[in-house]
């Protein structure tokens, strides 16, 4: 039985990872499939014209190599997360230059090959073609985009579960009685870390960690602000109501001896 159970939890959020990493490149296939097509049509047309020729082959040259780098960067896994987060942090920024190099260059040619049309402006396949990439590609760059962000709050996500876990104090007393062997892991890890200066969270991680602490203070003063402001409010109420109390006696009281003076002076 385990301590704490967050393999659930966890498997969710690894299960949300993989299909948005699925169907992203399943979009990226498809649109280099596209793309290859639309490039392979550009330079047909202009077998003629060397110089157009040139461009749209060493535009589609990064296209199809920034790709495959992209592709094979995706297949390459780590075993131990703690102990490859640097590579994982640079393969993180590595990935971001592929794509930006293969999203100039797809733009790059949507606007060439846009030039053209408006130097020869006809409705055919062509212009169409340009329309139809142009949003595609635009599709492509809010998904990913979107895709970002998903990941980016996802990591907050998984960080925030780790912090909380180390933070609980009593999670922390059943972890070193009944995992003591892991909790000593952790402490010599830690240990290493410290010696070898360096942090047990990428920059990228550690950024999410301040943050979160600092969204976590904010909110412990928020949740104490508010309790010693119900805690006025309250202490305003019982004062209030003692008081109503004690006047509402001292009515009764005073009604009470009316009732007697009446009862004399009628006897």
């Amino acid at each position: 039985m385990a301590l704490i159970e967050t393999n659930h939890t966890l498997a969710v959020i690894d299960r949300l990872k993989k299909d948005l990493a699925r169907f992203t490149t399943c979009m990226s296939v498809i649109s280099m499939i596209i793309f290859s097509a639309y490039y392979a049509r550009l330079i047909y047309l202009n077998i003629n014209s060397a110089i157009y020729c040139a461009i749209y082959a060493t535009l589609f040259i990064c296209v199809i190599s920034s790709f495959i780098v992209e592709m094979s960067i995706k297949q390459k896994k780590y075993q131990s997360r703690k102990s490859n987060r640097t590579k994982l942090e640079n393969k993180r920024k590595i990935n971001f230059c592929i794509k930006l190099l293969k999203y100039l260059a797809k733009a790059a040619t949507i606007v060439i090959a846009t030039y053209e049309f408006i130097k020869h402006p006809e409705i055919n396949l062509s212009s169409i073609l340009n329309l139809i990439l142009g949003i595609l590609l635009l599709v492509q760059l809010l998904f990913e985009i979107l895709t970002h962000f998903v990941n980016k709050y996802i990591d907050y996500f998984m960080v925030g579960l780790k912090l909380d876990k180390d933070d609980s104090t009593g999670i922390k007393i059943l972890f070193k009685l009944f995992n003591h062997k892991q909790a000593k892991v952790d402490e010599l890890e830690k240990e290493l870390y410290a010696l070898q200066e360096e942090n047990v969270f990428t920059k990228q991680e550690q950024k999410i960690v301040n943050d979160l602490k600092n969204d976590a203070e904010n909110r412990k003063e928020r949740i104490k602000k508010s309790k010693l402001e119900y805690d006025k409010y309250l202490n305003e109420k019982i004062k209030d109501t003692k008081a109503k109390i004690k006047e509402l006696k001292k009515q009764h009281k005073l009604k009470e001896k009316l009732e007697e003076i009446k009862k004399k002076m009628v006897g």
